[in-house]
């Protein structure tokens, strides 16, 4: 018997589907609702039918259509479109797969899920995935690939949240993963409340680890060692403020002598006498080899003003001491 003539088309009550089996998903279930897809169905029904599975029990369980469903629930349907599918699971499952591919793309944690239930539920081997699997999903065939994305599906429930929520990358959820609970509360806790994007994320876990590692000590001690704890705690100050504050703390405790840069640099920046409008920029923690330079004017005279001090700057010792303590 082909595959399609499996497939028959027929309309079943909602009572009928098991919306809580979750075999076939690929997504958490907080991902499955959509305020849009509620108002489309509203208007114009649902044009494209869900795919569902008869069970043993005479049930239905749901291949592809989760967000359907729900919507079809919340605005009171009684009924909806179904195509009933009886091909294998594993079949099912890249069906439900393909299917959402086509209209949306799918993130790293649901790539990740994907791969760990065909290994998992579906028994398909790591030469299949690789073969198989991941070029579906738009993923490079090999062995460092799909262990990357089957250690994303072993992470600890939290972390799992935190990248379904794009509160943390994938990339830092895999380090934070060999930390103690409340230390990687704490840093989830952290990008959350000052809305780190996937640069800061790294930075400042690169910072903390770093910081971990030469103190032997855990997360929360060196949030308070450093004053981060105190800093985080004060209210009165905008999140952006406060976050400069932390790193500008951490960074301290992990380098003893860049407050001394620091001061050293405000002291030689403000002899230099540069016009308010001018910013010389250094790399953090004074590591690189170049300084950013920019300004702004409103017109040709404030430019040439700008450029004079430029230009008599540019021969100070001043600079040249600045450049130093790179």
């Amino acid at each position: 018997m082909s595959s399609q003539s499996r497939i028959v088309f027929r309309a079943l009550s909602l009572q009928q589907i098991d919306g809580g089996d979750r075999t076939f998903s690929a997504s958490q279930p907080d991902l499955q609702s959509g305020i849009r897809l509620k108002d489309w169905i509203a208007r114009v029904g649902i044009l494209m039918p869900l795919r569902v599975n008869l069970r043993s029990g005479g049930t239905y369980r749901i291949v592809s259509g989760f967000r359907r469903f729900l919507a079809a629930g919340q605005l009171g349907l009684k009924d909806v479109p179904c195509l009933v599918d009886q091909s294998a699971p594993p079949t099912l499952f890249l069906k439900a797969v393909i299917e959402n591919l086509s209209t949306r793309g799918l993130g790293e944690l649901e790539k990740a899920t994907v791969i760990s239930k065909m290994q998992a539920d579906f028994q398909k081997s790591d030469e299949e995935l690789i073969e198989m699997v991941l070029p579906i999903l738009g993923i490079q065939r090999s062995r460092h690939r799909l262990d990357y994305y089957l250690r994303i599906a072993q992470l600890p429930e939290q972390l799992i949240r935190a990248i379904s929520e794009g509160v943390v990358i994938p990339e830092v959820a895999l380090k934070l993963s060999g930390w103690g609970f409340d230390e990687f509360s704490l840093f989830v806790r952290t990008v959350a409340e000052y809305r780190l994007g996937r640069n800061k994320q790294r930075q400042l876990f690169e910072l903390v680890d770093d910081l971990k590692a030469s103190r032997s000590a855990d997360l929360l001690s060196v949030w308070e060692q450093s004053g981060a704890a105190a800093i985080d705690g004060d209210r009165k100050l905008p999140p952006e403020v406060r976050y400069g504050r932390i790193r500008e703390a951490l960074g301290l405790l992990r380098y003893p002598v860049l407050s001394e840069h620091q001061a050293r640099f405000h002291k030689l920046k403000g002899a230099l006498k540069l016009p308010g409008s001018v910013q010389l920029v250094v790399p953090e923690y004074f590591e690189g080899d170049s300084i950013k330079v920019s300004f702004r004017t409103r017109n040709s005279e404030e430019f040439a003003h700008v450029t004079e001090h430029l230009s008599r700057a540019a021969v100070c010792n001043e600079l040249k001491e600045i450049f130093d303590l790179l």
